[in-house]
């Protein structure tokens, strides 16, 4: 079925085997990051910007912020925007923002994290959708046979960010929510993660 299809995190337990941890500190020890100019300049303008599409105006938010994430990372890392990631009949459909490997062929590339943007707060929505799309993104690494064997995951609306850890067949969903006026916790924890991977 299509990522849209998941709605709740009880459908993602039945038909993925997927469980739900909702306890986990996922990042113990944040070192502050300090952004550059440009991001705090883009935001000011971007914040300018409205479309009637709620979407739309959340990602005004997210790209520059991902765009800081992979220049803070020397691009170690790169991101798809509106990514399709098909893997079978049951799990397809297009990813907001992926993060994988910078590497010039992207069609092997491994896969690090999913982005998830919501509208209204929609958590409750958002964190299964992105929970089916991070379990895809497992199995494309496994196709790949890359040595990735966790996936990040994040949930947000802009300004609140909420990660998730996929491990095996366990998703845990960090109890630590970040603001966008934390940008250099926000940038921390995306650095905290990228690091493992290096």
């Amino acid at each position: 079925m299509a990522y849209s299809k998941f709605k709740t995190t009880e459908l993602i337990e039945k038909e993925l085997g997927i469980g739900f941890n909702y306890k986990t500190l996922l990042f113990k020890e944040v070192e502050k990051v300090e952004y550059s100019e440009w991001l705090r300049t883009k935001l000011i303008y971007n914040s300018h910007a409205y479309s009637k599409n709620e979407k739309s105006n959340s990602e005004l938010i997210v790209s520059p912020i991902l765009t800081e994430v992979k220049r803070q990372s020397k691009s170690f890392v790169t991101f798809f925007f509106n990514h399709y990631l098909d893997i079978d009949n049951e799990l397809n459909g297009k990813c907001d923002f992926v993060m994988a490997k910078n590497i010039k062929n992207h069609i092997k590339n491994t896969i690090f994290q999913i982005t998830e943007v919501i509208e209204n707060n929609n958590f409750k929505l958002g964190i299964p959708q992105c929970a089916a799309k991070m379990y895809a993104a497992q199995l494309f690494n496994k196709k790949n046979n890359t040595s990735v064997d966790c996936i990040y995951g994040c949930v947000t609306t802009g300004t609140i960010w909420q990660f998730m850890k996929l491990s095996d067949k366990k998703i845990f969903i960090d109890r630590k929510i970040y603001y966008i006026y934390e940008r250099n916790d926000l940038l921390g924890a995306f650095q905290t993660f990228i690091n493992t991977f290096r």
